[in-house]
């Protein structure tokens, strides 16, 4: 996965593909992985439409954890314990119902 300079995602990791521009919720979940890391990147991610509601499956946080076979919304403040990104809402913590 690249991102240009312009902003867009490319996506080159598909076996007997050629590269070719993130959809958008690819795009998304790896803007948010970015800014994330990157914090100088933060301001690529999507703006949270008025109409977006807070993620139920992670309860906004973008992340869950696996515990005694239960997913549940992840609650680790220093970020040590393990965790498995949301599915749901791309780890960005809110969706919009459509």
């Amino acid at each position: 996965m690249y991102l240009t300079t312009a902003g867009e995602v490319v996506i080159d990791h598909e076996e007997d593909s050629k590269a070719r521009l993130a959809e958008p919720a690819e795009r998304d979940f790896a803007l948010a992985r970015a800014a994330e890391r990157y914090p100088e990147l933060a301001h690529l991610m999507p703006s949270k439409p008025r109409d977006a509601v807070t993620c139920n499956l992670c309860s906004g946080r973008g992340r869950m954890t696996h515990i005694q076979g239960k997913i549940l919304p992840w609650q680790d403040a220093d970020r040590s314990k393990p965790f498995i990104y949301c599915p749901e809402c791309n780890s960005l913590g809110w969706t919009v119902i459509t």
